[in-house]
């Protein structure tokens, strides 16, 4: 997936909601062609198994090949993976001085042992054989079905430790000493990398996932997971199995999906509902907004078109502003109270031409406001923006 996102001038990848199945439309001269390519792959791969040694002089070549900086700088690999990468986490509030509530609300947060931890599985050796492969098997499946296949492109949002300051900081002075949220929903969930961090958080962890490839891996890893993309409390029930509709979560997770659907407004109206009085929706979006959706291999742009002017990536918009107008012009009106929001880098696991790729995250813990339903104020009559 590390090809899908050119934004605001930072590479990076998203996980997505709507991946398509295998379409059998290889040409016989396609599939001749990739029989080769995967044997040819193969060879390679035992050459460098071979070569690039820890003794060999070429994998000092490897580890130190150049990559990219958040800054656009480049930076070497070797010289600079052990140390904390110059990711960014502060925000420059003083552009947000129109919206006080929302300066007050921004909690800072830190470079952590537990981002340290991803960097050092996922963003050292990209495996070979399986970048590869991939090239070839994205003419044929989308992206996200792809990595499921292979095991790439893992995503690291947040760590236990940064969701827990964030619930906290959101809760009311009384209730941050009560018990954890007993149910949590993770919208989305992808291979479950992002999941594993907040399942700490929870007695019980219920998952959801379009793509079978990862749905096979969220099971596969000891996650429940219903494998659809209707959140409604029966077809959520029906999907775990279940005679009756699913019961309200205590919390709510849904991590870079709002842009990779095709129906974000209804998304948030449908994860509103699913929350229990008291509830709370973890969201995190990258930001300037920039949507697309899967369909197979093509991309096409959301049925639903969220009111992001001016916080859209193609208007320039910096990342305190995208912040601004996703909480008043979508969130709000979506029937959601800003608790506490937050600035993280979302990263993904490299290829062989950068060894990660990052996006700028907002973190935003939601409440419910009053009213019975809400998202039906953030529609818009414009198509095809993004």
């Amino acid at each position: 997936n590390n090809d899908d996102v050119q934004q605001c001038d930072r590479r990076g990848t998203v996980r997505t909601s709507s991946a398509l199945p295998l379409l059998p439309c290889l040409t016989p001269r396609r599939r001749v062609s990739g029989i080769f390519f995967v044997f040819r792959s193969m060879f390679v791969h035992r050459l460098c198994a071979f070569s690039l040694g820890p003794r060999s002089p070429l994998s000092t070549i490897v580890r130190t090949t150049p990559s990219l900086s958040p800054s656009g700088q480049r930076i070497s690999t070797a010289a600079n993976m052990d140390q904390p990468p110059s990711l960014r986490y502060a925000c420059r509030l003083e552009l947000m001085r129109d919206s006080p509530a929302l300066q007050a609300r921004f909690v800072q947060c830190e470079y952590d042992a537990g981002t340290a931890l991803f960097f050092d599985r996922y963003c050292r050796q990209p495996p070979l054989l399986r970048n590869l492969a991939s090239p070839f098997l994205g003419m044929a499946m989308s992206r996200t079905d792809a990595n499921a296949l292979l095991g790439l492109a893992q995503m690291h949002v947040l760590t236990t430790e940064q969701a827990r300051t964030l619930l906290e900081h959101g809760a009311d002075p009384g209730a941050r000493s009560a018990p954890g949220p007993r149910r949590l929903l993770d919208v989305g969930a992808g291979d479950g990398t992002v999941t594993r961090q907040l399942a700490p958080l929870a007695d019980e962890v219920v998952t959801t996932e379009v793509s079978a490839g990862m749905v096979r891996r969220l099971r596969r890893g000891g996650h429940r997971c219903a494998a659809t993309g209707d959140l409604t409390p029966a077809a959520l029930g029906a999907a775990l199995g279940e005679d009756t509709p699913a019961e309200p979560f205590d919390l709510v997770a849904c991590c870079n999906i709002l842009d990779r659907c095709s129906r974000p407004r209804s998304l948030l109206r449908e994860m509103r509902r699913l929350l229990r009085p008291g509830g709370r929706l973890l969201l995190a979006v990258v930001l300037p907004f920039k949507p697309f959706v899967e369909r197979g291999t093509q991309k096409v742009p959301p049925e639903e078109v969220l009111p992001m002017e001016g916080g859209r990536c193609g208007d320039g918009a910096s990342f305190e502003g995208a912040v601004q107008a996703m909480a008043e012009r979508v969130l709000g009106p979506a029937g959601f109270a800003v608790e506490a929001w937050t600035r993280l880098p979302y990263l993904s696991a490299g290829d062989l031409s950068e060894p990660y790729y990052v996006l700028d995250d907002a973190i935003f813990v939601l409440s419910r406001t009053e009213g019975d339903s809400g998202g039906e104020g953030t529609g818009t009559s414009e198509e095809g923006a993004g």
